[in-house]
């Protein structure tokens, strides 16, 4: 798993081209998103454009905390759907490329 890590996640961002395209995206949206997120911002806003969600069942512990935290999610949301792949973690685009388009196919197909 370390050297998994180190060569999957950890070389690509020596490479200049790639930390070029990541830090930007990382420091200008992900981390102010993610402070707006853990201070509330959007806890009172109903998400109201369609959404599929779809997560690894392999994505330890997210897939089991996926459940507590979504409860009632009629409550918050006009349109959401949650969907697992059961052979794919975090990374699930790379993990189960297929799965996923089938699954955005499907969604959008629906979701029209």
């Amino acid at each position: 798993m370390a050297r998994d890590l180190e060569n999957n996640g950890i070389a690509p961002m020596r490479r200049p081209d790639i930390d070029g395209a990541v830090r930007p995206l990382l420091g200008g949206m992900v981390l102010p998103e993610a402070v707006r997120m853990a201070r509330g911002v959007y806890r009172r806003r109903r998400f109201t454009v369609p959404t599929l969600v779809v997560v690894g069942r392999q994505d330890r512990p997210w897939n089991r905390q996926l459940g507590r935290i979504c409860r009632n999610p009629e409550r918050y949301a006009d349109r959401i759907e949650f969907a697992y792949v059961d052979d794919a973690a975090h990374f699930i685009t790379d993990d189960a490329p297929t799965e996923v388009a089938d699954l955005a196919i499907d969604w959008f197909e629906r979701a029209a």
